[in-house]
């Protein structure tokens, strides 16, 4: 296999690893709406809530560690695949 070749698949493998981050963020994306969906819901609830609420805070700021996580790591991909 030829330098290029080998050059060639390494931009594929590349290629496909963004396209698996893209779907790994649209799920957290779908994850995170949801999550501040729950968060206003569990805000309503006086008294009772106020547990929950905080453990939903804190799965929303994970989650959204998350998505910056990918998008930094789809950000350094794309970067070594442009010509």
């Amino acid at each position: 296999m030829s330098h290029e070749d080998e050059i060639n698949e390494l931009k594929e493998i590349i290629k496909g690893e963004r396209v698996f981050l893209h779907d790994i963020s649209n799920s957290l994306l779908i994850a995170q709406g949801m999550g501040m969906f729950v968060l206003g819901a569990l805000k309503q609830i006086p008294g009772e809530g106020s547990k929950e609420y905080e453990r939903m805070q804190k799965v929303s700021k994970a989650v959204d560690k998350m998505i910056e996580l990918v998008q930094d790591r789809r950000s350094l991909l794309k970067s070594q695949t442009e010509d």
